[in-house]
């Protein structure tokens, strides 16, 4: 499993909530081996968000970052990011 940590510029959190549920719902519509993927917005920080991801092994993950969707995705939020931390837990 892969979680994703992010912060969010304030001004911006609204926004980035609504493209990156579009971008799980597009990773488990689109890629076979994308198995799981949840978006959490944090209640103690509002513009702070936890993804949580699963994909049948680490290939897969690799072509999800290589996607169309998820490099529209990342373009799309790139000036938004104060942080974005992602580690891998078995």
């Amino acid at each position: 499993m892969l979680i994703v940590e992010f912060e969010i510029k304030p001004d911006y959190a609204d926004q980035f909530a609504t493209l990156v549920q579009a971008q799980a719902d597009n990773s488990l519509k689109l890629e076979p081996d994308c198995h799981f993927f949840m978006v959490e917005r944090r209640e103690d920080a509002n513009n702070k968000f936890v993804l949580s991801e699963v994909y049948t092994h680490a290939k897969a993950f690799q072509e999800h970052l290589a996607s169309a969707h998820f490099l529209d995705f990342d373009n799309n939020i790139a000036d938004w990011v104060i942080e974005k931390n992602v580690r891998s837990i078995e």
